[in-house]
Parts: C-alpha cells; structure tokens; sequence
C-alpha cells in the first residue's frame, strides 16, 4: 500500500477519499466493524482515518511513529484524544518517545480489553474486527536512549533467565502477546460463537532485533532466512 512516510508528510501516509476498504465492505454488507492498535493510514480530519474508512469503533494509535511507545500519555478513541497517566520523558512533533513515569496503562493492555468488550457487546450480530497488535515491536527511541527498546511491564517467567535485557523483555512480550490471542479466543468459546467465527492471525513482518535483542538466541525465523527489512522469505512475508 504504501512505505513509511516522511515525517511531517501526513498526505502520503492517509489513504485517498472513497477508497473501498475491508472494513467498508464488511459495513455495507450490515456487519459491527472495529479496529483496535496500531493504525498508520490517516489521523484525525483526513480521509484515512477509521471513522472514514469503515470503521463504527476505533481505539488505539493513530500515528505509526508514536505507536513504538508503550507507555504513551494519550492514545485516541474514534477522534477524541483519551490521556493516560503515563508521563512522558520525550514526545516529539509525531509523538514518538517513552515514558519516564510509567503506571498501570500499559497500551497493549487497554487495547486488548477494549477488543474484548467489543466481542461482548456484538456477540448477537456478525462483526468484523481487526486487532492491530503493537506487540513484540520495539521502541526505537528509547532503545537509543537506554540501550532497550522492549517495553514490557514484567519480564514474567524470563526475568531469571541469565540473558541480556532486551532478550528477556522480547521474550516476555512474545509470551503476552500470546495471553492476549489467548484470551481472544477464550471470549468467543465463553460467548458461544468460536464455531461461527473466522480468526485469521498474520505477522506484517519477520522478527527483528530493533530492541536489542538478539533474534537468534530464540531461532526467531525458525528454518527461514532474514530479518525485518531484508528481503529473504523470514524476513517479508506475513506469517
């Protein structure tokens, strides 16, 4: 669809007006539709955002950049800018940047149960939901600056291990991730309607080491060839 944008050039990041999205079709064909995570394809007042796109429900990042950060002082529900207790220590003009006080709003967190809230409420009706995970991506500002770019509330079951941060923070937000799907599909068996439903998961990307961690330690591409950015069959393709 398109590469990451220039900062600053928001015309080349938004999808154009009247473009038929999945969420569109889904919509017109009578579906609840919802998207919550990470978005980078229009903000507020352009023709890429949700609300514009198909979309009845939208929470999370609307900016791609400031999504590397896990602690971030606001994210948005629909257009409306909801603030969080988190402090930032830098936000620049795309709001890139991490915490220097962080609380209990950790984004994937508020993120997933917002996903499952929706499933509840629309368990009567067919919907069509997109989780778009930020989970295990990076910080890349605050690796730059301490050395760590997995932001994690707890390293869990990892914290022992004799590794080196970033891998131990990697590990830990592979794990949660999967809680999280976890308690997806929980919802739906507990709500009746796991047999009518089609959940499809994908990866935009192979693993990385953007973090600092290091992808071979876990054999993160398993028999595949490259890393995020590299053109190699690990590397590219959804998985």
């Amino acid at each position: 669809m398109r590469g990451n944008a220039p900062r600053g050039n928001r015309s080349i990041q938004a999808l154009r007006d009247g473009e038929r999205t999945l969420a569109r079709l889904f919509k017109d064909a009578g579906y609840a539709t919802a998207l919550f995570g990470k978005w980078g394809l229009g903000e507020v007042g352009s023709p890429g955002h949700p609300s514009r796109t198909g979309f009845d429900e939208f929470f999370g990042y609307l900016n791609q950049t400031y999504a590397h950060n896990y602690y971030p002082s606001f994210l948005f529900r629909g257009s409306e800018r909801v603030p969080l207790r988190n402090v930032p220590e830098q936000e620049d003009p795309d709001s890139a940047g991490w915490a220097r006080v962080r609380v209990e709003d950790y984004a994937p967190d508020l993120i997933v149960d917002a996903t499952l809230r929706f499933v509840e409420q629309n368990r009567a009706r067919p919907f069509f939901l997109y989780l778009a995970t930020t989970l295990p991506h990076a910080n890349n500002e605050a690796r730059r600056t301490t050395g760590d770019g997995q932001e994690v509330p707890d390293c869990g079951r990892y914290a022992k291990e004799p590794w080196p941060a970033p891998d131990k923070g990697q590990a830990a937000m592979v794990s949660r991730l999967d809680r999280d799907i976890g308690r997806l599909v929980a919802k739906l068996e507990e709500l009746g309607i796991a047999r009518d439903t089609l959940a499809l998961f994908s990866s935009d990307n192979g693993p990385h080491r953007e973090g600092g961690n290091d992808p071979e330690r876990f054999d993160a591409n398993g028999p595949l060839r490259g890393l995020k950015r590299n053109l190699h069959e690990g590397a590219s393709a959804c998985r």
